[in-house]
């Protein structure tokens, strides 16, 4: 099972129901699973769901920002566009 997408997932339903703090709950779930299976690029965008929309102060969504851009950086990509709009 691929956990990090699982609580990726619960994530953005509870954000698009406006339960913030649920939507929070989860993606810190996400990134914090490192299962056999998980995909990395899961946990960075769970890293990006809790920076941009999760109820954190400036500090922790610098260090999830920052946790996003060296796991890119390790798959030798780019931040996605399509998580920016």
């Amino acid at each position: 099972m691929c956990w990090a997408r699982l609580y990726l997932a619960q994530g953005d339903w509870h954000e698009a129901r406006g339960n913030i703090p649920k939507a929070t709950k989860a993606w810190r779930k996400a990134t914090d699973t490192q299962g056999p299976i998980d995909i990395p690029f899961d946990n960075a965008m769970a890293h990006y769901r809790l920076a941009k929309f999760g109820q954190l102060n400036a500090i922790d969504s610098a260090t999830h920002l920052s946790a996003v851009h060296g796991i890119l950086k390790r798959l030798d990509v780019a931040l996605p566009v399509s998580w920016t709009l």
